[in-house]
């Protein structure tokens, strides 16, 4: 008697589990990604620093690798809530590399490595790694950015801590304030964001 109810059960819940993977967006390579990361960037990364000045957004690069379960939380569970969402898409311009990838990509100081390459330069040795940039660098003997970038996150983090540390960078708190001290002071607004997001999404 019980049976086809929990066939049906199992069913619904399989083609939700699929719907939700169906919502997702992968790279060529099958690493997960956003619709509104920079894919538009040539990973020339002082034309990006400058699109993203143009934009009024701060300039993050992120290695991510394919098979990476730190990166997919990242995506399935941190950037999928509708605040933390909008506020890195709002603010950051986002280049996406692959840790073991191919592609020419053009450093600061005007090198052209793989990314591969460029990660082991930046010593990008977890994933994700997302190194925050400075809005200004010098015009002249300008450094590579493995000695411009601002903050740099290694590994997995929680929606609290992440979405803390992006508030931490944009509001160029770095030099300020320690962040530990900045997430424990923004920790009961934050959560009350994220709860309000949640309830209007």
């Amino acid at each position: 008697m019980f049976r086809p109810v929990i066939a049906v059960l199992a069913a619904a819940l399989t083609f939700a589990a699929w719907g939700a993977r169906a919502e997702q967006a992968f790279t060529e390579n099958g690493m997960h990604t956003e619709p509104w990361f920079a894919h538009d960037s040539f990973l020339e990364l002082a034309d990006d620093l400058a699109v993203a000045n143009e934009e009024g957004k701060r300039l993050i690069v992120v290695f991510e690798q394919v098979g990476c379960i730190y990166c997919e939380r990242m995506h399935t569970e941190v950037l999928s809530h509708p605040y933390i969402r909008d506020y890195v898409k709002d603010n950051f311009r986002v280049v996406q590399l692959d840790l073991w990838g191919p592609r020419i990509v053009t450093d600061f100081d005007g090198e052209e490595l793989e990314e591969k390459a460029l990660a082991r330069k930046w010593r990008a040795n977890y994933t994700p790694g997302i190194f925050f940039f400075p809005t200004e660098i010098p015009e002249e003997n300008t450094p590579s950015g493995k000695d411009l970038w601002v903050h740099r996150m290694d590994g997995g983090f929680g929606k609290m801590t992440f979405t803390a540390t992006f508030e931490w960078v944009l509001n160029n708190k770095t030099e300020e304030l320690n962040l530990q001290r900045y997430l424990t002071e923004r920790t009961p607004a934050i959560r009350e964001l994220l709860k309000k997001a949640e309830s209007n999404s």
